[in-house]
């Protein structure tokens, strides 16, 4: 009974923090996709087939690769060029990039020496980067969408702002400014101040 559960050839997520996902000042429904994400068990390709359903392993950002998290997230040529649009300008990407997994990303995020709104779009990006790109994975599996870049870098955006909101309840994070800010001084606006 064991044996099946445990499932022999699977490789074991180590321990995570769980503060990783339930601290995060972010909405209970996208904490509850991160704790399936930290776990590796959000349904990517790779695994649906893993359960037994018979499908073709192909990455639907760049058709080149087959589906995993791992790709989807963090070495898929599409999902790179939103990070690059959003965090190139601070010359870590490298940093950023090298985990090994979905935990060890969100525990390894770096720090930036920053403070108020800086401070607080920084700490959630991650999530709201890739919660975006799962959400632009699945309309165009389940409604036939197209990746735009333009279009999922503004998604992110707005859902940061609107995330801030849910900070901005203990203290005024937004600092009185508009959203505009977030299109027109993104580079000044996420920076590292040292």
């Amino acid at each position: 009974m064991y044996g099946f559960l445990l499932k022999k050839n699977r490789d074991y997520i180590p321990w995570i923090d769980p503060e990783v996902v339930w601290r995060t000042h972010i909405p209970m429904n996208v904490k509850f996709f991160f704790s399936s994400f930290v776990w590796e068990r959000l349904l990517t390709v790779d695994n649906l087939i893993a359960r037994g359903i018979d499908m073709p392993n192909s990455c639907v950002l760049c058709n080149n690769h087959g589906e995993s998290m791992k790709h989807l997230f963090f070495q898929c040529p599409t999902s790179l060029l939103v990070w690059n649009s959003l965090l190139s300008h601070l010359g870590m990407m490298d940093e950023i990039m090298d985990n090994n997994g979905a935990g060890d990303f969100l525990c390894k995020w770096p720090s930036l020496n920053n403070r108020g709104l800086s401070a607080a779009i920084w700490d959630i990006i991650p999530y709201t980067v890739i919660w975006i790109l799962w959400r632009t994975r699945n309309t165009i599996v389940f409604d036939n969408g197209v990746f735009a870049l333009d279009e999922v870098v503004r998604r992110i955006k707005c859902t940061l702002w609107n995330w801030l909101d849910i900070i901005g309840k203990e203290v005024d994070v937004k600092e009185n400014k508009g959203i505009a800010v977030l299109f027109d001084d993104w580079e000044e606006v996420v920076r590292d101040n040292w």
